[in-house]
């Protein structure tokens, strides 16, 4: 479990690198907030890229094991208070790799220096 303060793509690295695991992420499935829909838009960046890549967000990202069933999962949410969006999975590799329907992105982490 780690907290998004790098952005998904970045703190998804982080996660990945420390488990010595490859993590990919649907982007599809990354719920947006409308105001990021706005700047997105705005800055002329797709949506669900400025999601993942965007920081400073006050999220989780957890890896539960696929052997979890769906009452495990409810187990976890409960036990955390916290509701669970499933955005990806783990696989052998290293690395995220981050697709957006049939397209594959190349994503950054956030850069709090920037």
């Amino acid at each position: 479990m780690i907290d998004l303060s790098d952005g998904l793509a970045g703190d998804a690295e982080h996660l990945a690198a420390a488990s010595g695991v490859a993590i990919h992420l649907d982007l599809e499935l990354v719920p947006v907030a409308a105001d990021a829909v706005v700047e997105a838009r705005r800055l002329g960046v797709p949506v669900q890229q400025f999601a993942a890549e965007g920081g400073e967000d006050y999220e989780l990202l957890v890896a539960l094991p696929d052997t979890f069933s769906p009452g495990d999962v409810l187990d976890f949410e409960s036990a955390c208070g916290i509701a669970l969006t499933r955005v990806g999975g783990v696989e052998r590799g290293s690395g995220v790799r981050a697709a957006l329907g049939v397209r594959r992105l190349l994503l950054r982490g956030f850069d709090h220096f920037s």
